[in-house]
């Protein structure tokens, strides 16, 4: 044993570090729009274009939409809601099939409700592009309409 302690010596020296390994995916910014005054106070639901807008800030240039969502306060009691986002760089709409919140529901994402759709050639935004809040179909007596959009 004490032969076999001799052929040990000091550690050596630590070797060179390895390549950096590849970026992770990007962060997910999720921008909130409540959307007020479009059936929050009172008022029911109305179609439209425009019925709220949002403005995006330098920090989202380069970011694309990659989702979206909405829901309401009070269901509609007949007809669906159907939400189209429409960015005002190119009057292009973003969604290539709408947001919907089927009657007597109150989110998008309940049960039954075709899942929206981001188009890929209009997902794109950069600092001081607005997105518009098109209201394509009211239902009837919905009200307090809220957005999220999600962008990375």
């Amino acid at each position: 044993a004490a032969w076999l302690a001799s052929l040990v010596g000091a550690p050596g020296a630590d070797g060179a570090d390895g390549d950096d390994g590849a970026d992770g995916p990007p962060a997910l910014c999720i921008v909130s729009l409540q959307v007020t005054g479009i059936g929050a106070t009172g008022d029911p639901l109305a179609v439209g274009d425009g019925q709220a807008a949002l403005l995006i800030s330098s920090s989202y240039t380069g970011k694309n939409l990659v989702d979206a969502l909405a829901a309401v306060t009070t269901t509609s009691s007949s007809g669906d809601i159907t939400i189209q986002l429409r960015r005002a760089r190119g009057g292009v709409n973003m969604l290539s099939t709408p947001i919907t919140i089927l009657a007597g529901q109150t989110a998008s994402t309940g049960g039954g409700a075709t899942q929206p759709v981001v188009d890929a050639a209009n997902d794109d935004v950069v600092a001081g592009d607005v997105i518009y809040i098109d209201v394509d179909g009211a239902g009837t007596g919905a009200k307090g309409l809220l957005v999220t959009m999600e962008f990375a």
